[in-house]
């Protein structure tokens, strides 16, 4: 996996999104990121942009599901709104995928009560049927972190 692992956490480069053909840059963050576009689950884990440290974070939120299954959630705010959304999250690649793509809406300005479950299924496609209730984990986490941070709009 690109980036490598540290545990059961997963360690990203960060970065700007990679170019699409035309010079868009695909989903997944940097300038250039446009809303809405998908990222397969493999595309996300080949290439997390917001996986990092937590350390500093104003508050973190946690999901747990399973016996393996984690996903923590920081956010750093700047007045009203999330300046920064990062993530932790154990090896499942459905988990990661949901993660980086909570994070990015949430760095865009999006209302953590809109950070649904079926809102990420929306937007990370091919997920397996068995895989789909990561997304119930990570918006967890979020609505976690966001009751930590004062619960206020991002």
């Amino acid at each position: 996996m690109a980036g490598g692992t540290r545990g059961a956490w997963t360690a990203g480069r960060g970065g700007p999104g990679r170019r699409r053909p035309g010079g868009a840059r695909d989903a997944g963050g940097g300038p250039g990121y446009k809303q809405g576009v998908s990222r397969s689950v493999s595309e996300h884990v080949a290439d997390p942009h917001r996986t990092a440290p937590l350390d500093g974070a104003q508050a973190i939120g946690e999901a747990c599901g399973g016996s393996r299954l984690v996903v923590r959630v920081g956010l750093w705010r700047a007045g009203d709104r999330i300046a920064r959304a990062r993530y932790r999250a154990s090896t499942c690649a459905s988990l990661i995928a949901y993660a980086e793509v909570a994070c990015a809406l949430l760095e865009e300005g999006a209302e953590p009560a809109g950070v649904t479950p079926e809102a990420l299924r929306a937007r990370v496609p091919g997920v397996h049927p068995g895989h789909r209730d990561r997304a119930d984990l990570v918006a967890a986490a979020v609505r976690a972190a966001c009751g930590r941070a004062g619960g206020g709009p991002a």
